[in-house]
């Protein structure tokens, strides 16, 4: 209270309910304006979760008749894997776009190679008013499209995509191409007036599920490495050690040290120098995973972590079945659970 408009108070969990609170938290605070920007807004992670929900339903009521897959793997990332191939299965006609077969491209009808980032053209909005150019700095090294030159050609224009970003950013975004492309960006401005602030709602508490203080608490995370998967097949990802643990080439279920002993669960060294442990299976919600046990010291007691990213089924060799699959049990999109998890 003694920084007020100084101070900023985030949210790491995906409850909206949460998020309003910590809203409301920033408002008494009066952070608003001053640490916080409205007139800012971030476009990157801006899709909402209820988008795929539909998509799966339209499909299921065959109101699809073509699908497109552009980086995106929902067949590793949707937590019920079997509703989504369901639905898929009632779309007349599948396309994915990939750098290689994966788990939904697989599924799919036809399979266009598409260009690596590193050997594509391309422009980005990540925040309000700024504007971003991408340019190859190499040449393919297979016989790959990029995804828009494919689209260009589908639609029968003559144009290449390199064309028709260099006109349509100068015509819409700023006639100085050659500038902006050296500098890689332009910031075009906020908008000028700020978004005003509701009244707090002071039943907001009560609509947030309370866990009972003996229940177990999963909490799915992301790494710097492996991110959500899209990269696993490379060797020098998987060979990254982990900030925390330094663990490689595996996730493992982590676990406070007092709630393992509790468990008479343990790690061990081998002859190698190696970090062996406990195997268990972890249950949520009937869903039984597999994981080896790290005990990390630090961590709550009742709390466990597990990473996505791992778990691939279809891709490269350095990243096919290696670890457990996390999005098996990202359970209404939400990075932490409580619901019914056991330990055996």
């Amino acid at each position: 209270l003694e920084n007020r408009g100084k101070s900023l108070v985030v949210s790491g969990s995906d409850d909206i309910n949460v998020q309003i609170i910590i809203n409301h938290i920033n408002i008494l605070l009066k952070n608003y304006s001053q640490t916080i920007s409205t007139s800012l807004k971030s476009n990157v992670f801006s899709s909402k979760n209820t988008d795929i929900l539909n998509l799966v339903s339209d499909m299921n009521k065959g109101d699809v008749d073509v699908i497109m897959f552009w980086d995106t793997n929902p067949m590793y990332t949707f937590p019920n894997k079997n509703q989504f191939s369901s639905a898929l299965k009632k779309v007349p006609t599948k396309i994915s776009f990939s750098e290689s077969k994966d788990e939904t491209a697989i599924l799919c009808d036809y399979i266009c190679p598409k260009t690596n980032y590193l050997e594509s053209w391309g422009d980005m909005n990540p925040y309000t008013g700024l504007y971003t150019l991408q340019q190859p700095t190499i040449s393919p090294l297979f016989n790959s499209r990029q995804v828009q030159d494919g689209l260009l050609i589908w639609m029968k224009s003559k144009e290449s995509y390199f064309s028709y970003l260099t006109s349509f950013f100068k015509k819409n975004i700023s006639n100085n191409w050659n500038q902006i492309l050296h500098d890689g960006f332009i910031d075009k401005g906020t908008l000028s007036t700020e978004m005003s602030i509701k009244s707090i709602d002071k039943n907001i508490s009560k609509k947030i599920i309370h866990s009972s203080t003996n229940s177990i608490e999963l909490e799915l995370y992301l790494k710097g490495s492996l991110g959500y998967g899209l990269y696993s097949s490379n060797p020098w990802l998987q060979e990254l050690p982990d900030v925390i643990s330094k663990v490689t080439w595996d996730n493992y279920l982590t676990i406070s040290p007092s709630h393992a002993k509790e468990l008479n669960l343990k790690n061990w060294h081998v002859s190698n120098g190696a970090l062996d442990g406990n195997i268990v299976n972890l249950t949520i919600n009937n869903t039984i995973l597999r994981c080896p046990v790290y005990i990390q010291p630090g961590q709550a007691h009742g709390t466990l972590g597990l990473v996505f990213g791992y778990g691939r089924t279809e891709t490269g060799k350095a990243g096919k079945n290696v670890g457990i699959n996390a999005f098996t049990v990202y359970n209404n999109f939400d990075k932490i659970n409580t619901d019914k998890i056991s330990i055996e």
